[in-house]
């Protein structure tokens, strides 16, 4: 026997064997290793070992830090030019993953502020105003998946540095063209093209009702491009409610900020008054906003639904640079002589009375920009000196105003972002006259050192962040005082239709555990399904039909409650729905991945009609699922195409429960189609022999083995099983 012969044979052999992908027609997370199958966003199930449960302050969503760098603003101010772009950083590895355009080629960008929502999009702002463009731009996230790369259109081949992403575990992308792949950035250096044109990415997003659903990057994870009013580089503030709707400041002729919807960008509503475009933060309904260089630079707090407006209080109460949000509820923000504030400190706002009810001195410090809270409760400020000189330090402070430790990270730091870990990157501005320092991110463990912190390691990114925001998501986290747990489970099983889902968990006083589900025969699929809320144990009265179901699992913990108290989940469960009979049908001799459907047979052992159930998909290795209303014990059968027909030697019994673990395992050969393989098969294979997928002559059928050809091979296989007939 030739060579090839023995490894179809042995291809064949493969094909033929069986798996019941999971006998149960159920799947439990109830450990950390179950739940390390998902994705934590501001969750764990580390503090106590397999519960679900929040962090106990907000930490970054996904582990991934967004840096704005370069720009046209600060080529014009001495910096060495380079495309303005989001910069991201896997604050796992260290790794940079991608870059992405913030603007198409054909407008300047400075992306200056970026935040990040719950679901890892960051959003970015761009501060140059040369050619009229003010914009904000989301850009989505991926987690996990394959790599491919494109060497000729339709041919993809696996490769770790490859645009084209097959199968992520969790992504925020649109696959555009809907090849099944997200193409997006690779990583440092790897930024792809955005050619926008009139009427489109350009500008078709210009009016304020119009969305900002991208249409012509290559890259696909940026997915909303929206232009908005304001002039000049005052309009650059953004912020994130707890609904991750976006909130951007804006100066022309009147001052204001506008509330955009978080899925196309388009205007849902506009508030004028006393709120700056500079720097902006969201806490509990609340807008805190306040500018630097215009008439009015004091902070204000704005009601978010009626836009009323009242203004911070106290000594020095002008010229704040940013706002970070504290555990309690209040607010801290940080001021620097370079920003027109007469000392560098920091200031602690009510959260109440917006009154300054605490200052805290900052000692050699200047221009202060950046700021967060730590885990630990404690505060960092970044010290840029890029207009007042003075050191180049992060700064951490007790609440109480206590010093712990300052640290040279680089030239000119900036910004300020928490990863999932607690871990705090630092981002800078660096300086044109010394590229050489501050052309990276660096990385502090708060707690290395006897708690007082330490540099960890750093990360080159370019040089020349202008930014102030945390890039990282802990913000956001921060203020919706909520997380969640995401996880996509693979049933292998096309169409199943899945039914209640059930969860043990523990809610104390002013928190809550809500559970979402949504299915689809592919994971991009997902993308396009709406989540449905379910209730605990209950079957949904929605269809939630897929191979692939995946599952949010949302923590709260309402306002006011201590940081302390977490909800927690201890097991969820999701259970095929009432009367799902499942298993696998073996092809033999099968060669292609993708497996044709088949018929099924129910004839009750009572007696009575026969229950046809036709054209079932088949996934991986013949997985199956089908729902029926019968109940009782019936013979069960299975047919498909050119294999014959088999009836399971045991009857099966349908409760509300279902039938699992059903396997079947059909010979193939019958060729015309009448449970019997026989002369007249061979009759209709010899005509067809030789013949190729798309030739005139060509059978379907008489191709056994699914090569798209007619060969030795097919003859072989109904040589193999020739004079053998089906049940009936």
């Amino acid at each position: 026997m030739k060579p090839t012969i023995i490894l179809r044979a042995a291809v064949w052999a493969t094909a033929l064997m069986t798996t019941t992908l999971g006998w149960t027609q159920s799947k439990t997370w109830s450990t950390s290793q179950d739940f390390n199958e998902g994705i934590y966003f501001n969750t764990n199930s580390t503090a106590v070992p397999g519960e679900l449960r929040l962090n106990r302050f907000g930490t970054a969503p996904v582990p991934f830090i967004n840096i704005p760098v370069g720009g046209r603003t600060l080529a014009d101010r001495g910096w060495p030019y380079s495309v303005g772009r989001i910069v991201r950083v896997n604050t796992e590895t260290g790794l940079v993953v991608g870059e992405y355009r913030c603007t198409p080629a054909g407008l300047e960008s400075s992306p200056s502020r970026a935040v990040v929502d719950s679901l890892g999009n960051v959003w970015a702002t761009n501060a140059y105003e040369g050619q009229g463009t003010r914009a904000v731009t989301k850009i989505g996230v991926i987690i996990g998946g394959t790599r491919y790369y494109q060497p000729i259109p339709g041919v993809f081949i696996q490769h770790p540095l490859g645009e084209y992403v097959k199968d992520p575990t969790y992504t925020t992308g649109v696959d555009r063209n809907g090849d099944g792949y997200i193409r997006t950035s690779a990583g440092l250096g790897n930024l792809l093209a955005w050619d926008g044109t009139t009427g489109k990415d350009l500008d078709s997003s210009v009016p304020e009702a119009a969305p900002g659903t991208v249409q012509e990057a290559d890259d696909e994870l940026i997915t909303v491009f929206k232009r908005y009013r304001g002039s000049g580089g005052k309009s650059r503030s953004i912020a994130l409610d707890e609904n991750n709707k976006v909130w951007v400041g804006f100066h022309d002729n009147v001052v204001g900020v506008m509330q955009l919807d978080d899925v196309d960008g388009h205007v849902i509503k506009t508030l004028e008054g006393p709120i700056p475009g500079y720097t902006m933060l969201y806490q509990n309904g609340q807008l805190w906003a306040t500018a630097i260089d215009t008439v009015d630079n004091r902070p204000y707090r704005i009601d978010s639904t009626t836009g009323a407006a009242t203004m911070v209080t106290g000594d020095r109460n002008y010229a704040i640079a940013a706002f970070a949000p504290l555990s309690n509820g209040d607010i801290v923000a940080s001021c620097g002589s370079g920003s027109g504030h007469p000392v560098p400190e920091l200031l602690i706002i009510d959260k109440t009375t917006a009154a300054i009810k605490k200052y805290i001195s900052v000692p050699g410090g200047g221009d202060l920009r950046g700021i967060i809270q730590d885990q630990d409760g404690d505060i960092w400020v970044a010290s840029r000196g890029l207009w007042a000189g003075g050191p180049y330090r992060v700064y951490r402070y007790r609440q109480d105003g206590t010093p712990v430790r300052d640290f040279y990270t680089g030239d000119r730091p900036c910004g300020l972002g928490l990863d999932s870990n607690g871990n705090v990157w630092v981002t800078h501005i660096g300086d044109p006259g010394n590229q050489a320092n501050g052309n990276w991110t660096t990385v502090i463990d708060p707690r290395a050192d006897s708690n007082n912190g330490a540099i960890i390691g750093s990360v080159g990114v370019g040089t020349g962040s202008y930014n102030y925001s945390d890039g990282t998501g802990a913000t956001t986290s921060q203020i919706s005082r909520d997380g969640e747990w995401r996880v996509t489970h693979d049933s292998f099983r096309p169409n199943l239709r899945w039914g209640a889902f059930s969860w043990q968990a523990v809610t104390p006083a002013n928190t809550s555990v809500e559970v979402f589900a949504r299915a689809a025969n592919t994971r991009l699929g997902l993308l396009g399904k709406v989540f449905v809320k379910v209730s605990n144990g209950v079957v949904p009265t929605e269809d939630i039909s897929g191979r692939y179901v995946e599952i949010r699992v949302r923590l709260a913990r309402g306002e006011g409650t201590s940081s302390d108290v977490t909800p927690s989940v201890q097991s969820l469960t999701a259970r095929y729905y009432p009367g799902t009979v499942s298993g696998n049908v073996g092809l033999s001799q099968w060669l292609p991945e993708q497996y044709p459907s088949a018929d099924f047979r129910l004839t009750p052992t009572s007696g009575g009609n026969s229950i046809e159930v036709p054209n079932v998909e088949l996934g991986p290795f013949g997985a199956f699922a089908f729902v029926t209303q019968a109940r009782g014990q019936f013979e069960c059968s299975a047919k498909s195409s050119h294999w014959l027909r088999q009836m399971l030697t045991v009857p099966i019994t349908i409760t509300d429960n279902g039938s699992g673990g059903n396997v079947f395992a059909l010979l193939n050969g019958d060729v015309d189609e009448d449970n019997g393989i026989t002369v007249f098969d061979y009759f209709v294979l010899s005509e067809a022999f030789g013949s190729f997928s798309g030739d005139t002559n060509f059978v379907e059928n008489a191709d056994l083995d699914g090569d798209d050809e007619i060969t030795i091979f097919d003859y072989l296989v109904l040589s193999e099983n020739f004079d053998r007939f089906g049940d009936e």
